[in-house]
């Protein structure tokens, strides 16, 4: 039986970037044939993104498909999970972007990314999305990075209550970094 994972990079990163080689590497030694996600990030809006990475599943899911994203990534992962049905889904620090996180978001963060952006955010309510997804699903945060922005910290926390049977788990001494030592311990042993 062939069995996938998709890797879905942060924003503005690609997979083939150097902090995701570990993973290629990690999940290829385990058996999986591993789909680098690759998102078109310019000018484009979280729709957009789901959309994409939606098109890419479809076209390559195996037998069995796992997907793993991370910051915005994650965000992707989540929001298209209830479409795509993988059999398991893993969030690693997913950017808190959804309409429920807006009103929290620093100006400076707001100017960064956008408005279309910020109006299409709007869209996505982070609770009433985990409460439909039914398959299993860990959710990943460091412990510097939830110090740093805790916004995100309580967007992991917030969502693990409300997915069914999910995990979480928090990374200690870890950024917001995927290739980071510990997040990268945590990952091979979740």
């Amino acid at each position: 039986m062939k069995k996938s994972v998709f890797i879905i990079p942060g924003f503005k990163e690609q997979v083939s970037d150097p902090q995701y080689q570990w993973m290629v590497t990690y999940y290829g030694e385990q058996g999986y044939i591993v789909h680098m996600s690759v998102i078109t990030w310019k000018n484009r809006v979280m729709s957009d993104y789901v959309r994409e990475f939606s098109n890419y599943y479809i076209s390559r899911k195996t037998e069995e498909n796992h997907i793993i994203g991370f910051s915005y990534g994650a965000v992707i992962a989540f929001i298209s999970a209830n479409d795509l049905k993988p059999d398991s889904l893993a969030l690693c620090s997913p950017s808190p972007y959804f309409k429920e996180d807006i009103q929290y978001l620093k100006p400076s963060w707001k100017k960064e990314v956008g408005v279309n952006r910020i109006r299409d955010f709007q869209k996505y309510e982070a609770i009433k999305i985990a409460k439909k997804i039914n398959l299993p699903t860990i959710v990943f945060y460091g412990t510097v990075e939830g110090e740093k922005y805790p916004q995100l910290k309580v967007r992991c926390e917030e969502v693990v209550k409300y997915i069914r049977g999910a995990k979480l788990v928090v990374v200690n001494n870890a950024p917001h970094k995927i290739d980071h030592p510990a997040y990268r311990e945590a990952i091979k042993s979740n």
